[in-house]
């Protein structure tokens, strides 16, 4: 008898998706209120397969690090630079 593979969630919480990223949950918040990631809320913010393959896609090779960390430092100024509200 053939064993199945576990089935993978269509959608993953914000803890999920860090460990799926392999980073950590601050900077997937912090992803997430810059923009670059959309969640759904479903009760709580839950992001899609099809979104985090997409992120991972568009930013493969980018390195985000001093963009994530001059955010957690200066949201407000981050926002205007990027012109994000």
């Amino acid at each position: 008898m053939a064993t199945k593979a576990p089935v993978e969630a269509a959608v993953h919480s914000v803890k999920e998706t860090a460990k799926k990223m392999r980073t950590d949950v601050g900077n997937v918040y912090a992803l997430i209120k810059m923009g670059y990631i959309k969640p759904m809320i479903l009760g709580s913010k839950m992001i899609s397969n099809i979104e985090i393959d997409r992120f991972l896609s568009q930013y493969a090779g980018v390195d985000l690090k001093s963009e994530i960390r001059h955010f957690k430092q200066n949201p407000d100024e981050w926002r205007k630079e990027h012109h994000v509200l």
